[in-house]
């Protein structure tokens, strides 16, 4: 299984480079296909790189197409299986604020961005 985009050669991930398959079935990262598709005559379909068929796009545009769960299940198990740090960051937090803030307990939607080996 790859890891990384065909095209672009960066490793996917649920971000920008996120895994999306054309009904060809073959896989590229979202920023590639974001690129192919500005310069295409078609801007309604993408036309895949490897083999020249056409995906139509879903009516809200290429981050509808289907993400890859194949490429994106065997990211998540990776990442439990390296010594890589992990960068979170908050995407929504739930806090009412009308309330005392140091009685309210903080929580939110986390998204794994990227990150690094560890030094050895």
């Amino acid at each position: 299984m790859r890891a990384s985009c065909a095209i672009c050669f960066s490793q996917f991930n649920n971000v920008f480079r996120c895994p999306k398959m054309l009904h060809c079935k073959h896989t590229f990262c979202l920023e590639c296909l974001a690129r192919i598709n500005v310069k295409s005559a078609q801007p309604s379909a993408i036309q895949c790189p490897l083999c020249r068929s056409l995906t139509p796009l879903p009516a809200l545009g290429l981050p509808k197409l289907t993400t890859d769960p194949d490429v994106l299940s065997f990211l998540i198990n990776s990442v439990f299986k390296t010594d890589e740090i992990i960068t979170i960051v908050i995407i929504n937090d739930f806090i009412d604020e009308s309330q005392d803030p140091s009685s309210v307990s903080r929580s939110g939607h986390l998204k794994v961005l990227g990150g690094g080996v560890r030094g050895r």
